[in-house]
């Protein structure tokens, strides 16, 4: 844990945040006009990405159960409410992709990353003040990585020795293990932080790993029926974009003092103890509350959207 206070005002405290997705997900962005109708959220790069305000509308729906008065102090007040607007104690930082799960030839699956996605990662430690625990991000984020290879921890999982040892990915991308102790024992680490099966996780190029999360993305087609008949109705089929359960994701909450003491609102529900030490712990109590669980996006009711969320490191003043 760091001492370092968090340097965007006025935000104190914050805490490192893994997510991983437990099924797969539909965080969309609506109708597209491409070969997907309903694609997922993307950042700049190409790269699956859930949007800061996604995330926040899903914790403040589920956590709104709990008790109104604490949870709009702490996110603020709906639109509708017609109240006067102030700003969230609690900010959240758009959520990207780290480490996705593709094919593999031979060992089945594996767990790809690349250093764009580590940089990310590595700005996100830096905001937070955990860069010196995880000083092997950023290590792992500065290297160049050609197309023609990778890195993991240990080969025996996925290399074939009928193609020269090579590993292919996706079906498509194609990679030389390049052997190196020192970067094995680095992924090695990597794949204990990430909590990921050792020699499972491979770093690949930037251009190979957008190439394999293009092929790793679920796109499924679907249909509603006419009730009697059980044909398609009219115009009733569309394909959706999914991002692939097992990935791995990495945000940040920045968290700042309410605008209203919280052990002043009325609390029931939430003891208050946790009320009184701010923000963060009861950020914190409530999401103990719904076991760090909590469904993001679209098509909840047919199994999608739900993640777990893993608290990697605290950063800043003690609230």
């Amino acid at each position: 844990m760091s001492s370092k206070s968090i340097i965007v005002s006025p935000y104190e405290n914050a805490d490192l945040i893994l997510i991983r997705a437990v099924t797969n997900l539909h965080p969309g962005v609506g109708r597209g006009g491409e070969m997907v109708d309903l694609p997922v959220q993307k950042d700049n790069l190409g790269f699956p990405i859930i949007y800061s305000s996604s995330l926040k509308g899903a914790l403040k729906s589920t956590l709104w159960q709990f008790n109104q008065p604490v949870i709009r102090a702490l996110f603020g007040p709906e639109v509708e409410e017609g109240e006067e607007k102030f700003n969230s104690a609690v900010a959240i930082l758009d959520v990207f992709t780290i480490t996705f799960p593709v094919r593999s030839l031979e060992g089945v699956y594996a767990y790809a990353t690349s250093p764009v996605q580590l940089k990310r990662f590595y700005e996100y430690l830096k905001l937070t003040g955990a860069e010196a625990r995880f000083k092997i991000v950023e290590e792992l984020s500065k290297l160049d990585v050609s197309n023609d290879v990778c890195y993991m921890s240990k080969n025996d999982h996925l290399k074939n020795e009928t193609i020269q040892n090579r590993i292919i990915i996706n079906e498509e991308v194609i990679v030389n293990y390049k052997k190196d102790d020192n970067l094995n024992n680095k992924m090695s680490e990597l794949e204990k932080i990430l909590e990921i099966e050792e020699g499972r996780l491979i770093l690949l190029s930037n251009d190979n790993a957008l190439r394999a999360m293009e092929k790793s993305l679920v796109r499924v087609t679907r249909t509603a029926l006419e009730k009697e008949t059980k044909k398609v109705k009219g115009g009733a089929l569309w394909t959706e974009e999914y991002i692939p359960w097992e990935t791995k994701l990495i945000t940040a909450l920045l968290y700042s003092k309410p605008r209203t003491s919280l052990d002043k609102l009325e609390t029931s529900n939430i003891p208050k103890d946790k009320l009184q030490k701010g923000t963060r712990d009861t950020i914190h109590y409530l999401l103990e509350r719904i076991g760090w669980y909590l469904i993001i996006g679209g098509d909840e009711t047919v199994g999608k959207g739900i993640v777990k969320l893993e608290l990697l490191s605290k950063g800043g003043k003690e609230a």
